[in-house]
């Protein structure tokens, strides 16, 4: 009976801390597009929040990875999958060197973080299926298809906004829409490493 309440117990903590992660991304965006009043530029509450989000979740990965021998390979080819999208977040950081020169050091975080996966690829096969069990991934499963997928589909203007808002429509309104969908997918990404270490 005691296990059963603290697992429930458990269960309503979780669901009380999504829902504060699901209230801050709205509350983040409201500071940048209403409170400063800028939009959501590369420099804003929203866009360093999730590049802080992405960056701390691929730093747990990589914990993990020094923690757990048998899934090194795996976690650290997980981690840099999270530190590419954290790089491609802050591309306009290299810029200033040359247009999209983000595609460098993304391909040689991938390259590197690919290595142990391809030279250990049973144990990194096995801890991969072993991942795809756990709650984190459903979680950063689902972070991922709002941040990549659905952040794209529906803030996109000449999809949908475009038509429904017609000469009303701005372009600050993609921006709004996007980023703040992507933060809140990357807020699920962030919960889900955040169960890693508790998955052990």
């Amino acid at each position: 009976m005691d296990d059963h309440i603290k697992k429930l117990g458990v269960a309503i903590a979780d669901f009380l801390f999504l829902a504060l992660l699901t209230v801050a991304a709205p509350l983040i965006v409201y500071v940048d597009a209403v409170w400063i009043g800028h939009g959501v530029p590369e420099c804003s509450a929203t866009e360093i929040t999730q590049e802080t989000l992405l960056f701390f979740s691929a730093l747990l990965f990589w914990i993990e990875a020094w923690r757990r021998p048998q899934d090194r390979a795996f976690f650290i080819l997980a981690g840099g999958f999270l530190a590419c999208m954290f790089l491609r977040e802050v591309d306009f950081l290299f810029d200033p060197i040359h247009h999209a020169f983000w595609i460098i050091p993304v391909a040689v975080t991938a390259v590197v973080c690919a290595v142990p996966a391809l030279t250990h690829r049973q144990a990194a096969l096995q801890s991969a299926a072993d991942f795809m069990n756990r709650r984190s991934c459903i979680y950063i499963s689902i972070g991922l298809l709002i941040a990549i997928v659905f952040s794209r589909v529906f803030g996109s203007g000449h999809l949908l906004w475009n038509h429904l808002l017609g000469e009303a429509y701005k372009s600050q309104y993609k921006a709004v829409i996007q980023e703040g969908l992507e933060l809140f997918g990357y807020l699920f990404i962030f919960y889900g490493a955040c169960l890693v270490p508790r998955e052990r």
